[in-house]
């Protein structure tokens, strides 16, 4: 299941890194007219910004997943079971490899016009993402898990919280108070909440994984 995870998570981004390397090329040599003459498409500052936010978040995912998978083989090399840091974090690793792919991939076709809609161009293999999303655990699932398990830790007095954000301890108790006027059943009724924390969650992840520096 763990090598699944990272599996899937490097494949994500290996096809989000070929997707923007191919509509990239393309990008550069689409000349678009302006009154003084024409430019290319890449330094329109939506595209040019969407490269460079694209080209920070890939690399910290890069990184993590590499992280995971460095750790991972460590641990099969001495046979040991992991940690739970580690199941966690590779737990994210797929989670926001997936999804931040799938964020990426969708802005991107959204400004690259007509060569989205081409044969060859790649976009029509958007499908493997969504493959991504459900395989070796559905990202929903775990970022629910995510979110039940600080909810767990949250209610017991033996965890201080004291690596937590101000937003992360406001969040749980919303979700106490919730639940406790209406049981239950405000947890579905509150699912943006959950998901919220559950994001939250996984930048903290990858920042102790990897240093405060590197963030998503």
């Amino acid at each position: 299941l763990f090598w699944g995870r990272v599996a899937v998570a490097k494949a994500a981004l290996e096809f989000r890194r070929n997707l923007f390397a191919t509509t990239r090329n393309y990008t550069d040599n689409r000349r678009c007219w302006t009154p003084t003459g024409s430019r290319p498409l890449s330094s329109v500052p939506q595209v040019r910004a969407l490269y460079e936010q694209n080209a920070r978040n890939q690399d910290v995912c890069d990184r993590f997943a590499a992280k995971c998978e460095t750790e991972l083989c460590k641990c099969l090399r001495e046979d040991v079971m992991p940690s739970i840091q580690l199941t966690d974090a590779i737990a994210v690793a797929k989670v926001k490899a997936v999804e931040d792919s799938i964020k990426f991939v969708n802005l991107l076709q959204n400004e690259v016009g007509s060569f989205a809609l081409m044969k060859g161009s790649g976009f029509e293999q958007r499908d493997f993402l969504t493959c991504c999303k459900f395989a070796e655990g559905d990202t929903r699932v775990l970022m629910q898990k995510m979110a039940r398990d600080r909810m767990k830790e949250f209610q017991s007095s033996k965890h201080p919280q004291v690596n937590w954000t101000t937003e992360e301890k406001k969040l749980c108790a919303t979700l106490v108070e919730a639940m406790s006027a209406s049981g239950p059943d405000a947890w579905d009724e509150h699912h943006e909440v959950v998901y919220k924390l559950a994001g939250l969650i996984m930048d903290g992840t990858v920042s102790s994984f990897l240093g405060p520096q590197s963030k998503l």
